[in-house]
């Protein structure tokens, strides 16, 4: 993905998050905000990267940024995927595993195995419920052996 492709869309996504808050925000233009979700994921998803907090935080705005912030971004979002590239991607079990130890977020887990945070995925004791039938069998499979690794 080039650079000036990428700059359209941080400046559509800027546009998008000023008009969202001038409407009340997410509550108040549902519709608009789902765009925004949609436009941040596809992004993301073009680049190889996850659609963390972190990463989705990176693309959210108060205001229209300047071309230099933009070109800052751009920057750290190839940064962020030279970054991801060197890392060997860990295997679901162990991620899952660690996540578990550590009481991770899922919002920053659940984007790393495909699974999108704005599906409202629940956490229930020992139980994992994904508001969603794109949530293959091989994540429920996972869940279980990490459920029962102790």
């Amino acid at each position: 993905m080039d650079k000036v492709e990428i700059r359209q869309i941080i400046k559509e996504l800027a546009e998008l998050d000023v008009a969202l808050a001038k409407k009340g925000g997410a509550t108040k233009s549902g519709k608009r905000f789902e765009k925004i979700l949609q436009k941040e994921d596809e992004l993301l998803e073009k680049l190889g990267l996850p659609s963390t907090p972190y990463y989705q935080g990176l693309l959210q705005f108060d205001s229209i940024p300047w071309d230099k912030e933009i070109d800052d971004l751009i920057e750290l979002l190839y940064h962020e995927v030279e970054k991801r590239k060197k890392d060997a991607p860990k295997p679901e079990l162990e991620l899952l595993i660690e996540a578990k130890g550590t009481n991770r977020d899922p919002m920053f887990i659940l984007p790393q195995l495909g699974i999108a945070t704005h599906v409202y995925p629940l956490f229930g004791g020992n139980i994992m419920l994904a508001v969603r039938a794109a949530v293959k069998a091989r994540y429920v499979t996972v869940f279980i052996q990490v459920t029962n690794h102790d």
